[in-house]
This record gives structure tokens, sequence and C-alpha cells, in this order.
């Protein structure tokens, strides 16, 4: 699927695109300039980021880009930027085998990819930044199902959130309102009949 916003091509999402977001701290784009520097970063290969962002023609180069855009609606297009990460990380949901508790952890995300990929695929580390994310995701997914550290399941979050919202919750609450206000009245439990 291709991904415009902005007037800028997106490319795939690759670890160094998610690196680089991290560290700009522009990955949720929370307003227009976070936005405007997050399709930049990932508009390029992450080895051509920085140096963009560096060039002395850099202040030129975002004026011509503003006056080119002119007016654009910030929801619009941050919709857009949340489906473009949504598209290029989202795998099926799993139930991870749990032996113990698991420590807290405050390892970014793509880190954790990154050494995993490192670790349990061999691939060298000069190679991680072009890796593309959703790649990554299905190649750990698939070491994880092969040792039976997980289980697939056949649904990804947005599959599960759609069918969420496909649920009739007022009735839900009318059906146990009910149940409780019989079980509160003395009303014998189903359960001992």
């Amino acid at each position: 699927m291709r991904f415009r916003i902005l007037g800028l091509d997106l490319l795939p999402l690759t670890l160094g695109h998610l690196r680089i977001l991290e560290s700009l701290d522009c990955y949720e784009a929370r307003d227009p300039g976070e936005l405007g520097l997050a399709c930049i970063v990932c508009s390029r290969p992450a080895a051509r980021v920085l140096p963009f962002l560096k060039s002395r023609l850099l202040p030129f180069r975002l004026l011509v880009w503003r006056l080119i855009l002119g007016r654009w609606d910030f929801a619009e297009k941050h919709q857009a930027w949340s489906d473009y990460l949504r598209f290029n990380q989202e795998i099926p949901e799993t139930l991870r085998e749990m032996d113990g508790t698991m420590p807290e952890c405050h390892v970014p995300a793509h880190q954790m990819i990154r050494s995993r990929l490192m670790s349990d695929l061999n691939v060298d580390y000069r190679d991680i930044d072009n890796y593309p994310v959703l790649q990554a995701l299905w190649d750990l997914l698939a070491t994880d199902v092969r040792h039976r550290r997980v289980t697939m399941l056949d649904k990804t979050a947005s599959d599960i959130e759609e069918e969420m919202n496909r649920i009739d919750w007022a009735r839900v609450q009318k059906v146990g309102e009910a149940l409780f206000n019989k079980r509160q009245h003395g009303s014998p439990d189903p359960q001992k009949q």
C-alpha cells in the first residue's frame, strides 16, 4: 500500500526510521510540526535523514514545502499517519507462554526488535536500519511460533477492535444490571439450580 502524507511519499517503515522517530520524539506526531518531521523522516532512507536535517538549505526547503502545501487539516493527516504506522507494524495477536513473571521493561520497542534480530536471526548490525519493521515482526513471530514460545491468533488488534465496536454495549450493560439486581434481591443463583 502506498502512503502519501503532506505531499511526501512515505517509504516502508524501517527500524532505522523507528530509531530516528524515537530520538526526535515525533513518533506520535502530536502537533503539525511533529507530523511534518515524522513525514520527512519516513520519506527517505534512514541513512539520508540526518544529512537532510543538518543541511544549510533546510530552512529554505521547509519554506518552499510550506508554501506548496498551503492549508491542510491536521486531524486528517494525523489519521493517515496512524494508518501508515498500523499498516507497517500490525501482525496477528499472540498468546505468549509465561514461565513466571515478566520484568518491567523500559527499553524502547525498536531496540528490543533490533536486539532479537541480531541474536535470534543473526542479522548483521549494519543491515538493521534498513530492515522493514513489518518484516522484522513477522520474522520474529515465525521464530517464536517455531520454538513454541507463542501461539498465534487469527486476528490482528484492528480485527479485535472492529469486533468490539460491533458489540451493543448498552444491551450488555442492561443484561448485567438485570442479573445483578436478581442476585441482590434474593433470587436463586442460576448456577446452583
